[in-house]
């Protein structure tokens, strides 16, 4: 895509105002990604989400350049709590694929960077691929036509102006799991996919138990985003808290130590997550809600931001928030003086 030379002055000029904003703002941000790749054009890891090494490698040095300390989501809560927010930045990432051990994991080792993982449990040492990726593999290996064809006779609609990022989405978003699996039976008699083909892509995308734990001694924290990935706001009471629990379970059996966070899979919630993981013992939840962490966040329901291979995103994302917050604090102390004055004259 092509960038306007405007669009370049105007990311020039974020990138250098964020280095004096973020010193008079000073306020903590989550990170999330979930795909280091090099093959940053292969269709699967776009949908998923990806950012190539390198533009991961600038945005970390970015944001040391702005004065962020590194930190884990313990140390950041604990922070908020003393409501003395500072420049932590704390990188996340969701879902658990091999790309982070081997892109993002010698690049924060070598740094001493800490770093999370909100791990989908279902992946790790499988020979079978998420229901989610299956979908995704199977339709992206389809011409798009029959895609809209097999979508249409399957949930009866006739709707022929979505894209592949829309018809995921609705499937997604719309579908009892059990649907999704009818119609993934549905896709593989047009495109069937042997048992080692899938345990081959599954071998080559999911992280092991093993990578886990090494990647845990140099700074890892393991964290809860689901044993299957659900879209939780179709979910029962004890459907939630089965896919909770089962993740919760796995990380605190197979990986040795209980999680104290959670990652909402989709950026979706439902009315009794936040109970299931306060009964859990869990310290807070994450959502996909694109924001600088303040003082008065719940910490069921912390602000992460989404990073993709898109690093002018953060440039303007970030003055256009610095100043947001600037111009609240300028609003705050005016109201203050206001009522100082009106209170000498009574």
């Amino acid at each position: 895509m092509r960038v306007s030379l405007l669009d370049k002055f105007e990311i020039v000029i974020c990138f250098f105002a964020n280095m004096l904003l973020a010193r008079l703002v000073s306020r903590p941000i989550i990170l999330c990604f979930h795909c280091i790749e090099q093959n940053i054009d292969n269709l699967f890891y776009q949908i998923i989400g990806v950012t190539s090494p390198s533009k991961f490698t600038k945005i970390v040095k970015y944001f040391r350049l702005l004065g962020y300390r590194f930190a884990s989501l313990d140390e950041m809560l604990k922070d908020q709590n003393l409501k003395k927010p500072t420049r932590l930045a704390a990188l996340t990432f969701d879902d658990g694929f091999k790309n982070i051990y081997q892109y993002a994991y010698p690049f924060l080792k070598e740094r001493k960077i800490p770093f999370t993982l909100f791990l989908t449990t279902a992946t790790i040492d499988s020979s079978e691929l998420l229901w989610l990726h299956k979908l995704i593999i199977l339709l992206i290996a389809l011409p798009f036509n029959v895609v809209n064809l097999l979508y249409s006779q399957f949930y009866n609609t006739s709707n022929k102006s979505l894209n592949i990022y829309d018809v995921i989405n609705k499937i997604v978003s719309n579908k009892e799991k059990k649907d999704i699996l009818r119609f993934i039976n549905h896709v593989t008699f047009r495109i069937p996919i042997s048992n080692e083909t899938e345990k081959e892509i599954a071998n080559r995308l999911y992280l092991t138990v093993d990578e886990l734990l090494e990647m845990r001694e140099y700074g890892l924290s393991i964290q809860a985003h689901g044993h299957e990935h659900l879209w939780l706001s179709d979910l029962s009471q004890t459907e939630t808290y089965k896919e909770i629990y089962s993740c919760f379970q796995y990380i605190t059996q197979i990986l040795r130590r209980k999680p104290s966070f959670y990652g909402l899979a989709f950026g979706v919630s439902n009315p009794f997550i936040k109970e299931i993981i306060s009964e859990l013992g869990l310290n807070g939840i994450v959502t996909s809600e694109r924001r600088l962490l303040d003082k008065t966040d719940d910490p069921y329901c912390l602000p992460r931001i989404s990073v993709k291979n898109d690093n002018e995103y953060i440039y303007r994302f970030l003055t256009r928030w610095y100043l947001s917050a600037i111009m609240k604090k300028i609003k705050s102390c005016q109201f203050r003086s206001f009522i100082l004055r009106h209170r000498k004259r009574i």
